[in-house]
């Protein structure tokens, strides 16, 4: 049961800009699916809504951070502040 990608496509740029506040939540994405694909091979049946990725919460959640030495780096150093004298 997957839609048309036009359609997914339009989906889920709504869903975007109503993530950053910018139009109010696009009727059109009601019945929208995360359509992502299960370990077995079927399409998933939840709610697609949920990020604005047009993914459930199992399959477009929040990063898991960081991975290469090079992104931990660039990441501890926007803890260090700088004094300004």
């Amino acid at each position: 049961m997957t839609t048309d990608p036009i359609l997914r496509a339009k989906q889920v740029k709504a869903l975007k800009a109503w993530c950053r506040n910018e139009i109010p939540y696009p009727e059109f994405c009601r019945d929208m699916k995360c359509e992502a694909k299960t370990r077995s091979g079927a399409p998933c049946k939840n709610d697609g809504t949920v990020w604005g990725n047009g993914r459930c919460k199992f399959h477009g959640g929040c990063s898991t951070g960081p991975v290469t030495p090079e992104g931990k780096k660039r990441v501890s150093m926007n803890s260090i502040k700088t004094q300004v004298v």
